[in-house]
């Protein structure tokens, strides 16, 4: 496909849904679990952390591979998801709270997550501005 070194954002796309699609499969079904015995605020906290240990491993160094990066630009990512999730969590609450099943409001809030994290990231891990 795209070799690592490539930083374009055909490339970085590319990568970004795969490794996307992997971390939203496993989230979800991780949630849709934990609604078993959990509110869906919970669950979606459960699932969003374990989707977020997975990120911060693989998208510095996969998806958007090509060199290292600063610790600064690395806590800046991690602020960057954390922030998506409490957007996340707000908008799931107020979907449920108006009408949408918990089971199905996850998927409009990983559609704009996704959204957010890819451009978020590529600016951030793209960017010039946090390293000298």
């Amino acid at each position: 496909m795209f070799s690592s070194d490539s930083t374009g954002i055909g490339a970085d796309s590319a990568r970004f849904i795969g490794a996307g699609i992997a971390n939203t499969l496993l989230t979800i079904a991780l949630y849709q679990i934990f609604l078993l015995f959990l509110p869906h605020d919970y669950a979606y906290t459960l699932s969003w952390l374990s989707g977020f240990v997975f990120l911060m491993v693989i998208y510095p160094s996969k998806v958007f591979a090509g060199k290292k990066y600063s610790i600064m630009r690395k806590f800046s990512i991690a602020v960057s998801y954390l922030s998506i999730f409490f957007i996340g969590l707000i908008f799931l609450d107020y979907l449920v709270q108006n009408g949408l099943h918990e089971r199905t409001a996850i998927f409009v809030i990983v559609f704009v997550s996704a959204l957010l994290n890819f451009f978020l990231s590529r600016f951030l891990l793209r960017g010039y501005f946090l390293d000298p």
